[in-house]
């Protein structure tokens, strides 16, 4: 009996280590099956990598070289970078430097008590600074001051306005002097229409600006001194020994309508007044329009001083600097024969302008 009880429990451990044979011989099978399909996953994955790169690769040797950039390139650029950021840092300070010397200067320029007559002209009118941007801002002020009174300084000295009939009388001999202890001012009437064509006055003005205020010179003796295309400042020292520093601009009122200004400047600061010259003081605007047939309307409205001299007012010297002596003239007729005689003087150089303008256009 009990050898057949061992025989049984000795067939029953035997069971038991076959099927946990079994059961390891399977987790093997399964273990080393998927190794396998792994394995082989990670070879077919390989080979697609290894094509994208050969593809990638051959693409990178069938087109140009890429744009990027080396670091050396990337260093050199930064340092142009940081170079112009310098740069740019010094002329933003010297542009500040600039500009505090511009608003000290036009601060001194401006920085006066009002004139009682606003319209009157004061230092600011006939004086220019030597600052550049200062200067620049000076010649519009004056300029662009004269500009806006142009219609109220037409209206005031008796011109009919431009809807007044055309057929108008030619005033050009409109000659009149006011005498005073303080000297002697010339206004000048002319209102009349020209032959000449807008544009042709215009230039005329523009390119002969000494020689439309009856100043002859010879041309390689005037200093110029061009802002943009419409301003300009004529230098000059005429045969007799005067001084004449002309600024003169031109404002166009709509395609039909330009007005010149022109005045003399007396105290610049960049052109030092010759040592021993007289000065003039000139006021001039010169109004034209276009009219029918291309003629031109003109109005030209000027005001002249004696020439400036020391001490009291002088008319026998005055009158020595136009080449007229009144020395054996009586006291009563020596304002009307320098009356005559400028008159007589400002018609004969009108008529030279006019003769060297027609041979020099022909």
């Amino acid at each position: 009996m009990a050898s057949v009880i061992e025989w049984l429990n000795g067939g029953r451990a035997e069971d038991k280590m076959s099927a946990a044979a079994r059961l390891t011989q399977q987790r093997h099978l399964k273990y080393r099956a998927g190794k396998k399909a792994r394995a082989l996953e990670l070879l077919q994955t390989k080979d697609a990598l290894e094509a994208t790169v050969q593809s990638l690769q051959d693409r990178a040797r069938s087109r140009k070289p890429t744009s990027l950039l080396s670091w050396k390139s990337i260093s050199v650029a930064l340092r142009d970078s940081r170079d112009d950021a310098h740069r740019q840092n010094r002329d933003l300070r010297a542009q500040i430097h600039a500009l505090q010397r511009l608003m000290s200067e036009l601060g001194a320029w401006v920085d006066m008590t009002k004139e009682l007559n606003p319209s009157c002209p004061t230092w600011r009118d006939t004086s220019l600074p030597q600052h550049p941007e200062s200067r620049r801002m000076a010649k519009a002020w004056i300029t662009q001051r004269m500009l806006h009174s142009t219609d109220a300084m037409f209206q005031q000295h008796g011109f009919p306005a431009w809807d007044a009939p055309q057929e108008v009388k030619d005033v050009w001999c409109d000659e009149d002097f006011t005498f005073s202890d303080m000297g002697i001012v010339c206004r000048s009437r002319r209102n009349y229409i020209d032959q000449q064509s807008l544009e042709d006055a215009i230039s005329f003005i523009q390119n002969h600006c000494l020689a439309a205020v009856l100043i002859l010179a010879p041309k390689d003796t005037i200093t110029y001194e061009t802002q943009e295309t419409s301003t300009q400042l004529n230098t000059v020292v005429t045969p007799t020994g005067e001084f004449v520093n002309i600024l003169c601009a031109a404002f166009h009122q709509g395609p039909d309508r330009c007005t010149l200004v022109v005045r003399h400047i007396v105290q610049d600061d960049l052109h030092a007044h010759p040592s021993g010259c007289r000065q003039r003081s000139r006021t001039m605007w010169f109004d034209f329009l276009r009219v029918r047939g291309g003629c031109t309307r003109k109005r030209v409205l000027t005001f002249t001083s004696q020439c400036h001299f020391t001490g009291e007012f002088d008319l026998e010297a005055e009158a020595n600097t136009l080449g007229l002596s009144l020395t054996n003239c009586p006291d009563h007729l020596k304002e009307s024969r320098f009356r005559l005689h400028v008159v007589q003087m400002t018609q004969s150089l009108r008529s030279q302008v006019q003769r060297d303008h027609f041979h020099a256009t022909k």
